[in-house]
């Protein structure tokens, strides 16, 4: 590292400029005297110039050593300042936070966000409540919500804060066993005589509507199963019992990397959905839950991308 950037070599040389004695200063950080000379030696050397006159006693400020001090103090103690400020955040952010998130979410991946969170604010506890629904912070069931979907105008209630996250991309899965079993749908109009679970829960409904580029088609089938717990479609499809057309990816991205599940109508989809951070306007000004809020949402973002 460059002498000149050192913060530490500065606050030597602004010791020293202050007590004009290397013994008092050398107490001070508790080094030999021979270091704190090496120091403010190696100093001068970048600079190329000499700061003190160490001929008298005590030590003398050159005209280069005033004007170093003078501007290099000012910016040593806003240093220490920042790093007070940022000290004390963590001792500010405390308090319990109640987290509303789906279940799939929750079983899969909040628990280690959570627990990550906390080493950096240990003073902060958290609660999992809800469904991962904007009813739940309405009702004050939670704090913060997770949720997903479109939202219009009369959705979003002005006295709640939505902070957009990464859309929610969703897969078409089966188990290579079914495939076996059943054959490779390809096509919408393949599915008429397979199990499909769908998934209907609080915080999502499932739509049948795949698309192809501009083309859009009604999933149809004899066999569906509608399951408000999507990891139990999870656990479904891994046995080998039926399809979903709509898992999250998140949920599934391991498994399709193993071989553990296989992606079926490999041209159609279910469209990705918007997905938002909600909390109450009013909880903006808590450093608690803003600073949880960004900080979630980054976490969710890696989760899609």
């Amino acid at each position: 590292m460059n002498k000149l950037d050192n913060m530490h070599i500065w606050k030597v040389f602004v010791h020293l400029a202050t007590s004009l004695n290397f013994q008092t200063s050398a107490d001070f950080f508790e080094e030999d005297v021979s270091t704190i000379s090496r120091k403010i030696d190696s100093l001068e050397k970048a600079l190329g110039q000499k700061l003190f006159v160490r001929k008298r006693k005590p030590l003398l400020l050159t005209a280069a050593g005033e004007k170093a001090l003078d501007r290099i103090k000012k910016h040593l103690e806003e240093h220490q300042k920042i790093i007070a400020e940022l000290q004390n955040d963590n001792l500010d952010v405390s308090g319990e936070i109640r987290l509303s998130v789906a279940q799939g979410l929750s079983a899969m991946h909040i628990l280690d966000f959570l627990l990550e969170f906390q080493s950096f604010y240990p003073q902060v506890t958290f609660k999992l409540a809800g469904h991962g629904a904007i009813t739940d912070v309405q009702n004050n069931i939670a704090d913060i919500a997770c949720i997903t979907g479109e939202l219009k105008n009369s959705d979003r209630p002005s006295d709640m804060f939505f902070l957009p996250k990464s859309s929610i991309s969703y897969a078409s899965i089966a188990s290579p066993a079914y495939v076996e079993q059943h054959g490779l749908p390809l096509e919408p109009q393949d599915l008429a005589n397979h199990t499909i679970f769908e998934y209907e829960g609080e915080n999502r409904r499932s739509s049948r509507i795949l698309y192809k580029r501009n083309q859009a088609k009604e999933a149809f089938s004899n066999y569906f199963i509608q399951v408000s717990d999507i990891l139990t479609i999870k656990r479904a499809v891994l046995r080998g019992k039926g399809l979903c057309l709509d898992m999250p990816s998140p949920l599934c991205t391991k498994e399709l990397k193993e071989g553990r599940l296989l992606r079926i109508l490999p041209e159609w989809n279910v469209p990705a959905q918007p997905s938002f951070i909600v909390m109450n306007q009013n909880l903006l000004s808590s450093r608690r839950f803003r600073i949880f809020a960004y900080w979630l949402k980054e976490k969710l973002d890696l989760l899609e991308n």
